[in-house]
């Protein structure tokens, strides 16, 4: 399972220096892959650092950076969303779907965040108002975050909710996305029948996923945003990376509205 963590403090002492702290062990995060490919000309480098306990303190070398207000502005949006180490070159998650309430809750009795709500309503109840909420939230992210926006074509996930007659959540906000952003939206195909995710165990999502979508639109050379609703331990994005990148995207980058406190490996709440 992809690792997952969240910024939870930073400091920028100097133009060639940035401190920070998550949500896991500093090592473990993808941040300074994402701060290169955010900001043109940066470049990050890791000296030797002063660990305290597992979330400790991190520092970063830098060079390139001309003024430090992108840098803190792109710091500061990345404490605000969940950030997944897969094969994407960013990957992000607006918010956790559910949160438990205490530790020894059972997944049946966590409460939705606002979030999350929105999700499961658009989701599994097709309410229009809720998707539309859930379109808004992610499109202002995307304007927010300096590579997220240079995404010149939008992509989504095959829904699993196919022949049920319930909303297409992640095809809506793609759509939306695409229409705001003024690029072309496609969407990735099934090439067979998957189970949904969550009816399949753990160990057996990935293989689950595994060469089951097309993208039957080139797209070479794209900047590919590739759109889901949920993200649970990482096999639905793993193969939509797969096909887009076989569809000839040049960089491929996710956004997801919610992600599964299960299969958050790594992240403490």
């Amino acid at each position: 399972m992809p690792r997952c963590y969240q910024l939870k403090s930073f400091s920028v002492p100097s133009p060639n220096l940035a401190v920070f702290a998550a949500t896991t062990h500093p090592r473990f995060t993808n941040l300074r892959r994402v701060i290169e490919t955010s900001l043109p000309g940066v470049t990050c480098d890791r000296p030797p650092g002063h660990f305290i306990g597992l979330r400790s303190e991190e520092e970063i070398r830098l060079a390139g950076v001309t003024d430090t207000a992108p840098l803190l502005a792109l710091l500061s949006l990345l404490g605000s969303v969940v950030s997944v180490c897969d094969t994407c070159e960013i990957s992000e998650c607006l918010n956790f779907y559910q949160v438990p309430e205490r530790s020894d809750a059972t997944a049946e009795v966590w409460r939705y965040t606002d979030l999350g709500r929105h999700v499961y309503l658009a989701k599994y109840r097709s309410i229009v108002t809720s998707a539309q909420s859930v379109a808004d939230l992610l499109n202002r992210h995307t304007n927010l975050h300096p590579r997220l926006r240079s995404a010149d074509v939008v992509v989504s996930v095959p829904s699993s909710s196919a022949g049920t007659g319930r909303m297409d959540l992640a095809a809506y906000c793609a759509r939306e996305i695409a229409r705001e952003r003024r690029v072309s939206v496609v969407a990735l195909q099934r090439n067979r029948t998957v189970s949904s995710q969550k009816d399949v165990p753990r160990d057996e999502r990935i293989a689950n996923q595994m060469n089951s979508m097309v993208l039957s639109t080139r797209i070479q050379g794209a900047r590919a945003l590739i759109l889901d609703d949920i993200y649970t331990d990482g096999g639905t994005m793993r193969e939509a990376c797969r096909a887009t990148r076989a569809a000839g995207a040049r960089v491929v980058m996710a956004l997801n509205a919610a992600k599964t406190v299960t299969g958050a490996q790594g992240f403490w709440l």
